[in-house]
């Protein structure tokens, strides 16, 4: 499903840029990883459902030993510093294709990340 959505939604490419929500590693991915944990999980270590924010769930995830610490707080820093800057390119109203090569570990990363949910 998250395939056919980049698909379908991804604006961003090689020569435009990384598009901060819908691309790979990106704010989407992480979301759908939170989602998946809390899915999978929930019925288990109810706290996942406690707060409805991604960031809460991945903490709730790292505290019930479904991820360990350090990828929790990777996780949270990246999906957090994509958000900020999503969030401050639509209040200059730009889209949210950035050209920025700062953000390719994160990306990578984070795609790592979804291979192994």
């Amino acid at each position: 499903m998250r395939e056919k959505m980049r698909t379908h939604l991804d604006t961003g490419g090689k020569d435009k840029g990384f598009d901060l929500k819908q691309g790979a590693g990106g704010i989407i991915d992480i979301e759908f990883m939170v989602q998946y944990l809390v899915l999978a999980w929930s019925h288990k270590y109810p706290e996942l459902m406690r707060f409805s924010d991604n960031v809460r769930q991945l903490e709730a995830a790292s505290q019930a030993g479904l991820l360990d610490s350090e990828k929790a707080e990777k996780m949270i820093d990246t999906y957090t510093l994509y958000r900020a800057r999503a969030h401050r390119l639509n209040l200059q109203q730009q889209g949210r294709v950035i050209q920025d090569d700062t953000l390719v570990q994160r990306q990578t990363l984070m795609s790592q990340y979804w291979g192994l949910l």
